[in-house]
């Protein structure tokens, strides 16, 4: 289902997808480490959930450039 917002077409079904498999990676990492006594951003778990943040922050920055400067800026973008 898309839904628009603002200029942009939201793809919801995808969005939810991603964070469903961004949870479900979360959770099994932190089954897998959750013995340790240190505190959470030392922890894999932590470091995982930071990245995470990032690469939803940067999502967001791509979701909302134009697709035409996302095109003309294509070669730029995959020299990088």
């Amino acid at each position: 289902m898309k839904s628009r917002f603002g200029n942009f077409f939201i793809d919801y079904s995808i969005l939810s997808t991603i964070i469903a498999l961004v949870v479900i990676g979360l959770l099994c990492l932190y089954s897998a480490t959750s013995g340790n006594n240190q505190p959470v951003l030392k922890t894999d778990f932590g470091k995982q959930i930071i990245w995470s943040l990032a690469g939803f922050l940067v999502f967001l920055f791509f979701l909302f450039i134009p697709l035409k400067v996302l095109s003309q800026s294509s070669y730029i973008l995959y020299g990088i």
